[in-house]
């Protein structure tokens, strides 16, 4: 019975060896950082070093709201349980204030720039950077007479494009979550992979990615304060509409023109405005196909899978499958918006 005992103890004791040798620091760290750290089994573990608190929580927007233990040397440390996979925000709580975690990449979410840790998704690479023919990602500036400022957007430009000068390519407006920016779909959803590995393998046809701040203001306007003004009150939804309507003009009267003049785009006449614009909450979609069209079209807030604005990482898979963004093919000279949100389609002559 001994024995018995003795070899039960020694399996728990590699056993746990092994599940704590499973964790490795997360691909979005900084660099040399060893934490966060994420295992096989889609745990994270977040170490974090403030010997004089006294009470230090981690607060992961779609997942665990939870007091970090204290360790030696000061360090704070919390492991979380099986986590979906994607990019999840967090951030750290010390005695009440609100930080990021030095170790982590800071992306903008939230309306601030915010950590986040990638957990991997087994048997899935088409969102990661492979031997292939990359596109280039260029950032731009363009003077707004709506907004009365320079504005910053990305431009993704496919393998092909500085070859093929005489080549004009469809363009694919495609915007960020609420809370976001220009940036996330580089940066939290990959776009320009996605887009590399798919022009690659056959499945779209070469195209210009378009990703602009979706938030705007006309000139001269001057946003009221909200503080204390709840999300969904009046004052608030009346502030959003007048910054989705600065920013419908600002996507149709700058632009639009100021990329078909600065790219090779193929160009179409908008006859109709837009009309119910909004972000949905949330809307995870690392779509695996992409159609190219003929237009350019302009989407909502969509993220690839499990990349969301708040709570979409935690979805069950049930969950992400009835909510994949759905791609269409547009007959040709068509502007179509897509989202549940979009109500007007757009056609030329």
């Amino acid at each position: 019975m001994r024995s018995i005992a003795m070899l039960m103890l020694m399996a728990a004791s590699l056993c746990s060896a092994q599940e704590s040798g499973d964790f490795k620091s997360a691909t979005s760290n900084v660099l040399d950082a060893q934490y966060p750290k994420v295992d096989g089994n889609s745990r994270v573990q977040i170490r974090f070093k403030a010997p004089d608190a006294s009470k230090v929580r981690v607060n992961f927007w779609s997942g665990p709201k939870a007091d970090m233990e204290k360790q030696a040397a000061g360090f704070w440390t919390f492991t979380t349980p099986q986590l979906a996979p994607g990019l999840h925000y967090y951030t750290i709580v010390v005695d009440g204030a609100e930080v990021s975690d030095p170790g982590s990449t800071a992306y903008f979410g939230g309306s601030k720039w915010a950590s986040a840790v990638e957990v991997p998704e087994a048997g899935v690479d088409y969102y990661l950077p492979k031997d292939v023919p990359h596109g280039q990602v260029q950032e731009v500036w363009y003077h707004s007479m709506v907004t009365g400022t320079w504005r910053h957007a990305l431009v993704y430009l496919p393998p092909d494009y500085a070859a093929q000068t005489r080549t004009r390519y469809p363009v694919l407006y495609l915007q960020h979550g609420g809370g976001e920016d220009e940036s996330g779909w580089i940066r939290q959803g990959k776009a320009n992979f996605i887009l590399d590995n798919l022009i690659a393998s056959g499945n779209t046809k070469p195209m210009i990615i378009v990703m602009a701040n979706g938030y705007a203001s006309r000139a001269g306007y001057v946003s009221p304060d909200l503080t204390g003004k709840p999300f969904g009150s009046p004052e608030f939804i009346k502030v959003m509409q007048q910054r989705m309507g600065a920013f419908e003009d600002d996507v149709m009267q700058a632009l639009i023109p100021f990329i078909d003049k600065t790219f090779r785009t193929l160009r179409i006449a908008i006859t109709a405005p837009w009309r119910g614009f909004q972000w949905a909450a949330c809307r995870p979609s690392r779509s695996p196909s992409i159609t190219s069209t003929t237009s350019p079209i302009l989407v909502d807030s969509a993220e690839r899978q499990t990349y969301s604005l708040w709570a979409a990482a935690s979805w069950t898979p049930k969950q992400r499958s009835k909510a994949q963004w759905p791609i269409q093919q547009p007959s040709q000279n068509e502007y179509i918006c897509f989202g549940s949100a979009w109500e007007q389609t757009s056609r030329s002559g």
